[in-house]
């Protein structure tokens, strides 16, 4: 029998057969597994790709949680940041000493700060500079550049229009010259020493000798700087040719001259007068160019060629030997001077602002610090006398520096005596921790450090109890026993002699 007889009677059963439907039925369903199969071979690669479909959605999911969660932290750190700034309520005292050191260093621009131009580097250097960091050379040019004695010398020919280096032949000899700028980075950050200068006044032509710049690996032969581009140098002041201080032409009538800075002058201009400091501040002169008439008080250069604790040098404490009680103390505190405020006390005329002659806060309510408060009442009383303030136990002795009964703010070398007092360096106001404000205050104890034995010089303590009453040739005449003096041992100085 042929296959088709079923689908004939399966095709000739009449619908209310129900037999027959239901043989043809099943035997539908028999004949069709083999198309039944592979719609289950389709039905499991549907299937497959929708587990791939789940993992790429579980992958891209994945990855954004990794995203949000790296920028939640990105957040949270800056958050706690700023909290952390919002907390802080001031800064560290190692960061104000560094700021108040090197205030000490170079001096402070600032018109609040009591050390103005009486810092170190002033005192050595004064302001008669070229160039700064702030400003190039106007109009000024490198023209060319060329090295000299086997590359050990280089010359560097400027163009001077304006007058920015100085006329005379040899001015510069020995100073220091340092690029800021230039286009060849080789040379910037590195200082030199001059060792020619000449000008030649009909071109305006300036010329400088200096000792050639470091090489590099780069380079084997000294750089040199790059001619017609911007630069920036600066080249330092000439080392103790300045006169000292003197008072401010505008506080004479504006006569051009040198007057001395002295106890005996109308005014003592150290500090900032007046309740607006910056229209003061230009007793200050950063350069030695002020106009004649107008120029400030350290305008003849404040790098004077001594140095002992007078009016040139505030910054310099005094320790002198006091017999009576058979030690070294110090009776003139830096940026203190206590015979000047005896001076202005006696002179009849006090001057309006205390700020003129005296560095240390003053509870003054005009000019002064009203609040400002220190364990030290002997000594403010006694200043505050100055100014009618409180009930002063007069002057004659706490600010004597010759007087048994000084009292200052702070001992800084240790020895049990008060040496220093204290001083406003500009620095803002702060909050503390309980919400208090208060102003950072400092005491300096700058001492020279000349006429001092040098230990290394000097020798040890074993060449101190040595018998000194040996001469030269009998000591040398012993091997074991070098000379003093004579370079053939540690010491060129016994310590007992």
């Amino acid at each position: 029998m042929s296959h088709s007889h079923p689908q004939a009677d399966f095709a000739d059963s009449r619908p209310d057969d129900l037999s027959n439907l239901g043989r043809a039925t099943r035997f539908r369903q028999r004949a069709s597994i083999p198309h039944q199969v592979g719609t289950c071979q389709r039905a499991r690669g549907q299937r497959r790709g929708v587990i791939l479909l789940m993992m790429v959605i579980v992958l891209v999911l994945f990855s954004l949680v990794c995203v949000t969660w790296v920028i939640t932290a990105r957040q949270f750190r800056e958050v706690s940041t700023a909290s952390a700034a919002m907390e802080r309520y001031d800064e560290g005292f190692e960061d104000l000493l560094d700021e108040a050191f090197m205030q000490v260093i170079r001096g402070s621009l600032n018109p609040y700060s009591a050390i103005g131009p009486h810092s170190l580097l002033e005192d050595k250097y004064g302001n008669d500079f070229v160039g700064a960091s702030s400003f190039g050379l106007a109009g000024s040019a490198v023209l060319s550049t060329r090295l000299l004695a086997d590359n050990q010398l280089t010359e560097i020919t400027f163009s001077d229009p304006v007058g920015t280096f100085s006329p005379l032949n040899d001015y510069y000899n020995g100073r220091i010259l340092t690029y800021l700028q230039d286009a060849n980075p080789a040379v910037v950050g590195h200082s030199v020493r001059i060792v020619d200068y000449a000008s030649n006044n009909s071109t305006n032509q300036r010329t400088f000798t200096v000792e050639s710049f470091p090489t590099t690996a780069v380079s084997p032969a000294p750089p040199l700087p790059v001619t017609n581009a911007p630069f920036q140098l600066v080249i330092n002041g000439r080392e103790f040719n300045g006169r000292g201080f003197g008072i401010p032409e505008a506080l004479i009538g504006g006569t051009p001259g040198f007057v001395p800075l002295q106890a005996g002058s109308p005014l003592i201009p150290f500090h900032p007068a007046g309740a607006d400091p910056n229209a003061t501040a230009l007793l200050y002169d950063e350069k030695r160019s002020v106009a004649a008439g107008n120029r400030g008080y350290n305008a003849f250069g404040a790098d004077e060629s001594y140095d002992i604790p007078d009016y040139n040098n505030m910054i310099l404490a005094g320790r002198v030997w006091d017999s009576t009680q058979g030690r070294w103390r110090v009776l003139i505190p830096s940026m203190h001077r206590p015979a000047l405020l005896n001076f202005v006390s006696n002179a009849g005329a006090m001057p309006v602002d205390a700020r003129n002659y005296m560095f240390r806060p003053s509870t003054d309510p005009t000019n002064g610090h009203p609040n400002f408060a220190v364990n030290n009442t002997q000594l403010s009383n006694a200043i505050n006398a100055l100014f009618g303030v409180g009930a002063g136990n007069g002057l004659a002795g706490p600010l004597l520096s010759n007087a048994n009964l000084i009292a200052y703010d702070v001992d800084n070398d240790g020895d049990g005596e008060a040496d220093s007092v204290w001083i406003d360096l500009g620095f803002p106001a702060q909050t503390a921790p309980d919400g208090r404000m208060y102003k950072p205050l400092f005491a300096l104890l700058v001492e020279d450090l000349d006429s001092r034995l040098n230990v290394n010089h000097h020798g040890t303590q074993e060449l101190a109890i040595e018998d000194t009453t040996l001469t030269y040739t009998q000591t040398h005449a012993s091997a074991t026993t070098p000379a003093p003096g004579l370079g053939e041992g540690p010491a060129h100085d016994k310590l007992k002699t």
